[in-house]
């Protein structure tokens, strides 16, 4: 009950279609929040209850069966429906579905799983924050959501398209992004514990949503501009939020700080529930 519940929030499918609705019509900021932290906040809500479940069990294996199935679920239909997606802000949202998946397949993975799901959680919330901002940006820009439409990104407002292609490249775990960090310990954890299927279902998902979002991605950064009615000059707020957030996607990517990863560690050992 509670990860069906809590499960719609943190939008695991077949629960998370209000998830594209919401994105698609929400202000850039109120999405970068849904993604960044009121997902978490769900997933977080279902690890206690995982971590006392445990505890009364006595062992992980009924969790972590249910984190293996949704996220399973969550990951292979969100690549699904990123091969057909038009729409940029609807892609960024089935992209929170697919990344969901991918910290509860971690989570099933035991110990090792559940500290890159820790890890995988903190990354996608600054990708995708820069990925949301980055979109609301280029969508007041060109006047439209409709990926085809927007074209040449990094010619006509440099630092936002630079911003949206560099945050769809670290959202597609693409190295040396801090996102590449926790699905390799991700992939590292299925390899190890070991859960074949698990694996195969990871590399599918994350080969499939790769694909396709490398193909918008250098569509809407590099295709012919269109003419558009007005210039565009970035503040300085705007001008930091780029170098803080894709700085930190890349400083966590190269090195992780001993006191952030036992932190991490900490946590995943209370998420387990059986220490």
């Amino acid at each position: 009950f509670s990860i069906v519940g809590f499960g719609t929030k943190a939008g695991l499918a077949p629960m998370h279609t209000w998830l594209p609705d919401a994105h698609s019509q929400s202000p850039a900021p109120v999405s970068a929040m849904f993604s960044g932290f009121m997902l978490n906040a769900a997933l977080y809500c279902i690890m206690r209850h995982a971590a006392l479940v445990n505890a009364c069990l006595g062992s992980a294996t009924f969790t972590a069966h249910l984190f293996t199935g949704f996220g399973m679920a969550s990951l292979l239909v969100a690549a699904a429906f990123i091969m057909f997606q038009e729409d940029l802000k609807r892609l960024l949202a089935y992209c929170s579905v697919e990344h969901i998946g991918i910290i509860c397949l971690g989570l099933g993975l035991g110990p090792a799983g559940t500290v890159a799901a820790l890890l995988h959680t903190m990354n996608h919330s600054l990708a995708k924050t820069a990925g949301f901002f980055s979109a609301g940006r280029i969508v007041n820009i060109y006047q439209t959501h409709s990926i085809k439409s927007i074209r040449g990104a990094v010619h006509t407002a440099p630092l936002w398209g630079w911003s949206l292609v560099l945050s769809l490249l670290a959202l597609t775990g693409v190295a040396p992004f801090a996102v590449f960090v926790s699905e390799f310990l991700t992939f590292k954890a299925a390899i190890e514990l070991p859960a074949i299927w698990t694996f195969l279902v990871l590399l599918c998902g994350t080969f499939i949503a790769f694909v396709a979002i490398m193909r918008r991605m250098l569509h809407m950064g590099w295709g012919e501009p269109p003419v558009l009615d007005e210039g565009f000059n970035p503040g300085a707020a705007e001008k930091l939020f780029f170098i803080v957030v894709c700085g930190l996607l890349l400083f966590f990517g190269l090195w992780l700080p001993e006191g952030l990863l036992n932190l991490i560690r900490d946590a995943a050992r209370i998420a387990g529930g059986l220490q």
